[in-house]
């Protein structure tokens, strides 16, 4: 086999490691770009979580906010731009053109994909007592 095959191998097996390490799933394929080029303005995390056969399973394992079916995201719009009023959006604030809300798993793709939205990532948790007096 030689040195560049024992490489190859010593290669794959250091990326299912760190694959492993950060949380992927063993034997759950990570959608390509071609996959998610419906949604190609969604966090490719949130495009999985929309994709999951198990919402609430993917999103405790990957660190998402998720209650009654909706997840907690960071919408970044155009400049002055504004989302349609929707029962599947619940928004906690708004800032400049960035809004936090909760939005339905099921609506992901829609949100991302209206002419207003930039992106659409994932709400990120504070983490208690790291706040700067």
């Amino acid at each position: 086999m030689g040195a560049v095959g024992g490489l190859v191998r010593v290669g794959l097996a250091m990326t299912l490691l760190a694959d492993v390490s950060c949380g992927a799933s063993v034997g759950r394929s990570v959608p390509s770009k071609r996959e998610g080029a419906d949604c190609p303005n969604l966090d490719s995390q949130l495009f999985q979580l929309s994709s999951s056969t198990d919402p609430t399973r993917f999103a405790a394992s990957s660190d998402l906010e998720l209650a009654d079916s909706r997840v907690r995201v960071i919408v970044d719009l155009r400049p002055g731009g504004t989302l349609a009023v929707s029962p599947a959006i619940v928004v906690n604030a708004r800032y400049a053109d960035q809004l936090d809300a909760w939005v339905g798993v099921d609506q992901l793709c829609a949100v991302a994909g209206d002419a207003a939205v930039v992106h659409v990532s994932p709400a990120r948790r504070g983490v208690p007592g790291t706040a700067k007096p």
